[in-house]
């Protein structure tokens, strides 16, 4: 082995020290893939780090509770399911590399290098670090210490900075509402710094800091980035906190923490202006398929009013596709749906329409939001993904169908591969095309079913089974109970079933 390798080694033995909590509590032997590349064999360290893959994915998996028995899945399978409740795109593509060269080593007789062991590991070595660092209960197993929805948002912040780059360097549980974090990245030759004090409330922060004098937050380190985090804006107790921390904080409350990394007034700035006074428009009724999870079996209900059914499934963890004519008024819908601030305080509107044919959706996404950003505009695309994956923001993408390279399979199959990245099992999309197969197509539904995994063909081609989805369907109210019923019809025969269930609204929107 080289001494280049053997370095290389010796690095990823030091950072692999760092997850010895998630080792411990799953029973993982870390190193036994790096003596396997210290011996000679990386075919073998591969299909380790392969091994302890699917240990992590089968936890995940059992913790949010999907739908089968883990223990007798595959590596692949285990990816394809739990993909949509992981929230960073960088864990996605470190699985799909690791999938990726077991796959080589064990199926496609191909010559593993050291090269190829070192990346597994490297890999491996991603995913565990989001964990770690995010305080994940899914493979930590929660916090004792700490109240469950402090828990749940030191992870959601801790996600926040990791997507960022940065690396939690420290953790404090001061009391069950009150949390210290800080985080630090590397940036040319200097350190950033990052100081968070979460708490629920101000009098217990106060509390808190006041038995330790406030020594937490008077550190030596660049004042340039620090919070207090609060359910309200301090309260009655602002003079008190900063009489004891001084003046070089900011209290944000956490519902709106994301205004300190990225401006929706910015983002939605053309889509206001645009935006005449709103009309008075006419509800029209809706008519809602709706297949049970299990069973598969399905049943239709009444709602009054298509744009109201479409508020209703914004605010929930809910991927919509809306169909209709040239001018029945989808755009009109989407673009009201974006501007109204009561449905989410988060919101991202998108116009395929204007992308150009030949720029991915990755690409244009990143240029529209870099002006937003209030600095690392370079991961704006990455923030935008972890905001709708963790279903924090609500994602409104206009005229589907028009962002295509070409108007064929080929081409809608390129579009729905990079869309397919903002979709999971906690998101709320909202789409809309002229397309109306796009609607009837088992591919689609499979991608808009928030609980189904993503095929791993989808990249090369787009396979698996039909499931229900959120569909709205404009047409005449007159053609909607009958279409539904259609519909169902259909999908008896068929014998469809959906992994988490979902339903199928069929309804029509006119501006009056």
């Amino acid at each position: 082995m080289s001494t280049m390798v053997d370095e290389r080694l010796r690095r990823l033995r030091s950072e692999l020290d760092d997850h010895t909590r998630i080792a411990d509590r799953l029973g993982l032997d870390l190193e036994r893939p790096l003596r396997s590349l210290n011996d000679g064999y990386p075919e073998n360290a591969v299909a380790l780090v392969g091994k302890l893959t699917e240990k992590l994915l089968k936890e995940l998996w059992r913790h949010h509770g999907v739908e089968g028995d883990p223990s007798t899945k595959a590596l692949n399978d285990l990816v394809k399911r739990c993909r949509p409740y992981i929230r960073s795109s960088t864990v996605l593509d470190a699985l799909d590399d690791i999938r990726r060269l077991r796959n080589r080593s064990t199926h496609d007789g191909y010559d593993i290098s050291d090269e190829d062991g070192l990346l597994a590991v490297r890999r491996l070595v991603d995913v565990l670090v989001w964990f770690t660092n995010t305080g994940s209960a899914a493979l930590l197993g929660g916090e004792p210490d700490m109240a469950p929805e402090v828990a749940r948002r030191c992870e959601f912040l801790a996600g926040l900075y990791v997507t960022l780059g940065y690396r939690q360097v420290k953790r404090f549980v001061l009391s069950p509402d009150t949390v210290y974090q800080l985080f630090c990245r590397e940036a040319g030759m200097r350190l950033e710094y990052v100081e968070l004090m979460l708490s629920r409330d101000a009098d217990d922060l106060s509390t808190v800091l006041a038995s330790s004098g406030g020594e937490l937050l008077r550190t030596r380190l660049p004042k340039l980035t620090r919070f207090v985090v609060l359910d309200e804006d301090g309260g009655a107790a602002p003079g008190a906190l900063h009489s004891m921390l001084g003046l070089d904080f900011r209290i944000v409350r956490y519902d709106g923490f994301v205004d300190t990394l990225v401006s929706l007034d910015t983002h939605l700035a053309d889509l206001t202006s645009a935006d005449s006074p709103e009309e008075p428009r006419a509800a029209v009724v809706a008519a809602a398929l709706t297949t049970d999870p299990r069973t598969g079996e399905s049943r239709m209900e009444q709602s009054g009013d298509a744009a109201e059914l479409l508020t209703r499934l914004a605010r929930g963890s809910a991927n919509v596709l809306v169909t209709g004519r040239p001018g029945s008024g989808k755009s009109t819908l989407l673009r009201s749906l974006a501007g109204n601030p009561e449905i989410r305080r988060f919101r991202f509107y998108f116009d395929l329409g204007l992308k150009p044919k030949d720029e991915p959706f990755s690409e244009y996404a990143a240029r529209l939001l870099a002006p937003a950003m209030t600095s690392d505009r370079s991961r704006a695309y990455e923030l935008f993904l972890y905001l709708i994956r963790s279903g924090t923001a609500l994602c409104v993408l206009d005229a589907v169908d028009e962002g295509v390279e070409e108007s064929s399979p080929a081409g809608f199959l390129r579009l729905f591969t990079d869309l397919a990245a903002v979709l999971s099992a906690e998101s709320a999309v909202v789409m809309s095309s002229r397309v109306a197969f796009l609607a009837d197509s088992p591919q689609v539904r499979q991608l808009l079913d928030s609980g189904a995994g993503r095929s791993d063909t989808l990249r090369g081609w787009v396979q698996g089974h039909p499931t229900a989805e959120e569909v709205l369907r404009e047409t005449s109210p007159r053609q909607a109970a009958g279409e539904a019923r259609r519909t169902a019809e259909k999908q008896t025969q068929r014998g469809t079933s959906s992994p988490l269930g979902g339903s199928m609204v069929l309804a029509q929107h006119v501006a009056a």
